[in-house]
C-alpha cells in the first residue's frame, strides 16, 4: 500500500506512524506526536473553473520573489559543491525560474513539470523540460542535485518520493527542498484565526480550491525525520522570507478566493510589518540532504 493510501486507510502519520486526528476542519489532520499536518484536499473535485497552478496572476505575484530565491538557493548549493560540474534536475519546475538561473551556473539542467502547457513554454526557451509526475516520469539520472522548490508539500506520497531518489542521484548527490513550514509565523497565525472561526487565511495557505493544493505541511524536524528514514542527513539548513513588497497584492489576491476587505487588511498589515516579519519564525524552510554515511 502506498504511503498516502495507508494514511487514508489507517489515518497514520507518514513520518512517525502515529494515528492522525482531525484538526480545525474536516479536511485537515494533524499528528499529535511529530506535528505533521495532512490535508484531504487532493480528494476534492476539480472543475474547469478551479484556479490552476500557473497563470499571469500567479506570475505577477511570484516572479520577483522566486528570482531572488533562486540566487540564494544556488549560492547555498555552491557552498557544498562546484556548480559548473553539477547536473541538476528540478522537479515541478513550473515556469522554470529556478532552471533559468541554474542554467547559467550548472553543467546541465533538466526539469519535470506535470502541466504540459507550462512545460512547453519552458521548452520553447530552450530548456530540457519533460512533462509528467515524479517519480514515475523523472528523466534518467544520475543527477548531482534533485531539487523540489515549493513542490514536496504537493506530492501525494512523500515517503515514496524520498525513497525513489536513490535511483536518480549520483554517489555524492544532494536533495534540495524548499517547503512551507507549519512553524512559520503566518501558518501559526492562520491556525489561530481558524480557531476563532476565520478559516479563509488557513484555506488560502493550503491552497484549498486550487488545482494543486498542499497535501502536507512539514516542519524542519519532521522533514528531517522523513528523509532519515530513507538514509539521508541534512547538510545545510536555511530559511527564506515568504513575504516581499514587490507583487504582494497580486499574491494575496491570487485566485480571488479571499474576501476583498480581508485581503486589503492583510496587504496593509504585511506591507507595514515586513521588517518585523523577517525577524519572526520563517514560513519557508530550506533543507539540503545527502546520503548518510554507512554505519
Amino acid at each position: 500500500m502506498t504511503s498516502l493510501a495507508a494514511a487514508r486507510a489507517t489515518r497514520d502519520c507518514v513520518v512517525c506512524g502515529a494515528p492522525l486526528v482531525t484538526h480545525l476542519a474536516d479536511w485537515l489532520l494533524r499528528c499529535p506526536r511529530c506535528g505533521l499536518r495532512v490535508s484531504r484536499l487532493g480528494e476534492e473535485a476539480v472543475t474547469a473553473r478551479t484556479p490552476g497552478a500557473w497563470d499571469e496572476h500567479n506570475a505577477a505575484a511570484l516572479t520577483a520573489l522566486r528570482q531572488h530565491t533562486a540566487t540564494r538557493l544556488l549560492d547555498a548549493l555552491a557552498a557544498l559543491r562546484l556548480l559548473h560540474e553539477t547536473r541538476l534536475l528540478d522537479v515541478g519546475c513550473g515556469p522554470a525560474w529556478f532552471l533559468d538561473a541554474a542554467a547559467l551556473r550548472c553543467q546541465s539542467v533538466a526539469g519535470l513539470e506535470p502541466d504540459d502547457a507550462t512545460a512547453a513554454q519552458a521548452r520553447a526557451r530552450g530548456l530540457d523540460v519533460s512533462t509528467g509526475y515524479f517519480p514515475h516520469s523523472a528523466p534518467p539520472g544520475p543527477f548531482d542535485v534533485v531539487s523540489f522548490n515549493d513542490v514536496f508539500e504537493h506530492l501525494p506520497e512523500p515517503l515514496q518520493a524520498a525513497m525513489s531518489l536513490a535511483g536518480l542521484l549520483s554517489e555524492d548527490g544532494r536533495v534540495l527542498i524548499t517547503a512551507p513550514s507549519r512553524r512559520g509565523f503566518f501558518y501559526r497565525l492562520a491556525e489561530g484565526l481558524a480557531r476563532c472561526g476565520l478559516k479563509a487565511p488557513l484555506e488560502r495557505l493550503w491552497q484549498r480550491g486550487f488545482v494543486s493544493p498542499h497535501l502536507f505541511y512539514f516542519e524542519p524536524a519532521s522533514l528531517d525525520a522523513l528523509f532519515a528514514r530513507c538514509g539521508y542527513r541534512c547538510v545545510r539548513a536555511l530559511e527564506l522570507p515568504s513575504v516581499a513588497r514587490p507583487g504582494l497584492w497580486a499574491r494575496i489576491r491570487e485566485g480571488g478566493r479571499m474576501p476583498l476587505p480581508l485581503a486589503a487588511l492583510i496587504f496593509v498589515g504585511c506591507w507595514l510589518l515586513i521588517p518585523l516579519l523577517h525577524r519572526l519564525p520563517a514560513d519557508i524552510v530550506v533543507r539540503i540532504y545527502q546520503r548518510a554515511p554507512a554505519p
